[in-house]
C-alpha cells in the first residue's frame, strides 16, 4: 500500500503535483478550478475516508520532463497527464486513471499569410510572368502583321510603333479590360483575336492558380501529415509525442504563451495543442493573430498518475468515473460554455502590412502619392496663378510702353513739322539725330509686328492641319458606315 492509499484510508492529507492546463486544471482568483480537478476531488471524496484533504504543490512539470517529476515525487499524484487512447491503465509503471477524453489535436496557425510570404509568392511566379510577357509580344507582332496593311491608323507601318500598339492591344484583350482604342479590322486579324481571347483567359487562370498554390503552400489548413514541418508543442505533452512520430522538427516549449509566440514570430510553422485546451486560449489568438485551422482526429485521454502500489485507489477512481460519466460531461460543458470559435472573427486584411517588405512597400507608395498630391495642389493653387499674373502684367507693361513710344513718335513728328524753316536750318544736326532715333523705333515696332504675324501664321497653319485631319477621319467614318449599310 502506497502512502497516498494509506492517507486515503486514514482520512489524512494527499499530496498532488499539478500543472496549469485549462480546462482540466488551472488557477483563478487564487483558487484551483478545472473539469478534471472537480471529477478527481469528487472521486477522492467517494473513495476515501471522510476528512481526507488534498495538498497541492506549485506547478513543477512545465519545464521538467515528466519522468523526472515521477522520480522526484514518488508519493504524489500527478495531474493532469495526457496519453493516447489504448493501453492507458499504467504510466511508467504507475497506475493511470482517465477522467476526461479530448476528441483531437488542434492545428493552430496564423490567421493570414504574412505580407512577406505574399510578396514571395508573387516573385516565385516569375516563370509564368515571363511567359505572359513573351505571349503578349508575339501576339502583338501577329496582330500587327495581319492588320497593318488595312488599318495603319491603329497599327502603323513603322515596325517598333506598330508592334508596341499590338502589344498594348494584346494586354488589354487578355486581361478582359477591352478599352476599345485598338480594334483589328481585317478578317485574319479578327480570327486571330478570337483565338487570343481564349488563350489569354487560360494564361491569366494559370497565373492566378500558380500564385494561389504558392500562397496555399504557406497555409497549413488541412494538413494530413506534418512530415518535415517545424512544429511548436508544449513540453511533455501528447502533442509532443505525436509531432515526434510524424518526423516533424519539434520546438518544445514550457508554456502555451511560448508555444503561440513561436508561431507568431515565424520560428514555427504551426502549433499542436489539445483541442479542449485550445478553446480556452482566445486571448492568445487575439494577441498573436492566430486561429485553429483544423483538428486532427487523435483522441487523447487526460487523467491522474498515482504512486506505485495504489491499485485499489486507482480502481475505485475508475469505477467512480464510469458511474458518473454523464456528470463528467455536464462538468465539461460548464467549462466550455464560454468558449468562442477562433475563426468567428475574420481578419480585416491588415495583417499583410505588419512588419514586412510588402507592407513597407505599400506604405512607401502611399506616402509618395501624398507628397505628389500635395505638390500638385500647391502648384495649382499658388504657382500657376502667379505665373499667369506675371505674364499678364508683363504683357500690360509692354503694351503701355508701346503706346508711349507711339505717342512720342507722333508728337515728335508733329512738332517737327510745325517748326519754322530757320529753326530747321539752325538745328539741322539735332533734327537729323531725332529722325534717326524715330526710324530706329519704327524699325523695332515693325520687327515686333512681323514676329507676331509669323507666330499667328504658324498657329493658324497648325489649326488648319488639325481641322483637315479631323475632316478626313470623319469622311472615312462616314464611308465605313455607308459600307456597313447605315442609311446616311
Amino acid at each position: 500500500m502506497s502512502a497516498v492509499e494509506r492517507a486515503c484510508v486514514d482520512g489524512a492529507k494527499i499530496h498532488v503535483s499539478w500543472t496549469t492546463n485549462a480546462p482540466y486544471i488551472y488557477e483563478q482568483n487564487n483558487a484551483k478550478r478545472g473539469v478534471l480537478l472537480d471529477i478527481f476531488q469528487k472521486g477522492i471524496q467517494s473513495c476515501c475516508k471522510p476528512g481526507v484533504t488534498i495538498s497541492f504543490s506549485s506547478p513543477e512539470m512545465e519545464r521538467t520532463m515528466i519522468e523526472d517529476v515521477l522520480l522526484a515525487k514518488p508519493d504524489s499524484i500527478l495531474l493532469p497527464v495526457g496519453r493516447n487512447l489504448g493501453k492507458i491503465k499504467t504510466f511508467y509503471g504507475r497506475p493511470f486513471v482517465v477522467f476526461v477524453k479530448s476528441p483531437g489535436i488542434a492545428i493552430v496557425t496564423g490567421k493570414t499569410v504574412s505580407g512577406a510570404d505574399l510578396l514571395t509568392a508573387i516573385v516565385n511566379s516569375w516563370p509564368i510572368l515571363v511567359f505572359i510577357v513573351t505571349s503578349l509580344s508575339l501576339s502583338g507582332f501577329v496582330v500587327w502583321l495581319l492588320d497593318h496593311g488595312s488599318n495603319t491608323e491603329e497599327f502603323p507601318d513603322f515596325f517598333p510603333l506598330g508592334v508596341f500598339e499590338g502589344f498594348w492591344w494584346a494586354a488589354v484583350t487578355m486581361t478582359t479590360v477591352g478599352y476599345g482604342d485598338k480594334v483589328p479590322r481585317s478578317v485574319p486579324s479578327r480570327l486571330f483575336a478570337v483565338v487570343w481571347i481564349n488563350a489569354g483567359l487560360v494564361i491569366i487562370a494559370m497565373f492566378m492558380g500558380i500564385v494561389t498554390s504558392s500562397l496555399s503552400s504557406n497555409m497549413i489548413g488541412n494538413a494530413s501529415h506534418l512530415y518535415g514541418m517545424v512544429v511548436s508543442v508544449k513540453n511533455t505533452s501528447v502533442q509532443y509525442q505525436y509531432a515526434v512520430f510524424q518526423s516533424s522538427f519539434v520546438r518544445a516549449k514550457a508554456t502555451f504563451e511560448e508555444v503561440y509566440s513561436s508561431v507568431a514570430s515565424g520560428e514555427s510553422q504551426l502549433a499542436l495543442v489539445d483541442f479542449l485546451s485550445s478553446t480556452q486560449h482566445d486571448s492568445y489568438y487575439s494577441q498573436h493573430k492566430l486561429t485553429v485551422a483544423s483538428v486532427l482526429e487523435q483522441s487523447v485521454a487526460y487523467g491522474a498518475v498515482l504512486p506505485q502500489h495504489s491499485n485499489n485507489l486507482a480502481q475505485c477512481l475508475r469505477d467512480y468515473q464510469q458511474r458518473h460519466s454523464d456528470e463528467g460531461l455536464f462538468l465539461l460543458d460548464s467549462y466550455l460554455s464560454h468558449a468562442k470559435d477562433p475563426n468567428s472573427e475574420a481578419t480585416d486584411g491588415t495583417d499583410y502590412f505588419d512588419g514586412s517588405i510588402f507592407g513597407y512597400s505599400v506604405y512607401a507608395m502611399a506616402g509618395l502619392f501624398l507628397v505628389i498630391l500635395a505638390v500638385g495642389l500647391y502648384w495649382q493653387k499658388y504657382h500657376l496663378p502667379r505665373r499667369g499674373e506675371w505674364r499678364e502684367s508683363k504683357a500690360g507693361r509692354d503694351a503701355e510702353l508701346q503706346d508711349v513710344e507711339i505717342e512720342l513718335s507722333t508728337s515728335g513728328a508733329k512738332q517737327q513739322s510745325e517748326l519754322p524753316s530757320d529753326t530747321h536750318t539752325l538745328s539741322g544736326k539735332t533734327s537729323g539725330l531725332s529722325t534717326e532715333r524715330l526710324m530706329a523705333q519704327q524699325s523695332a515696332e515693325l520687327l515686333r509686328v512681323m514676329d507676331e504675324f509669323q507666330s499667328y501664321r504658324q498657329s493658324w497653319e497648325k489649326s488648319f492641319r488639325l481641322l483637315q485631319e479631323r475632316h478626313r477621319r470623319e469622311q472615312r467614318e462616314l464611308f465605313r458606315l455607308d459600307n456597313m449599310g447605315y442609311d446616311m
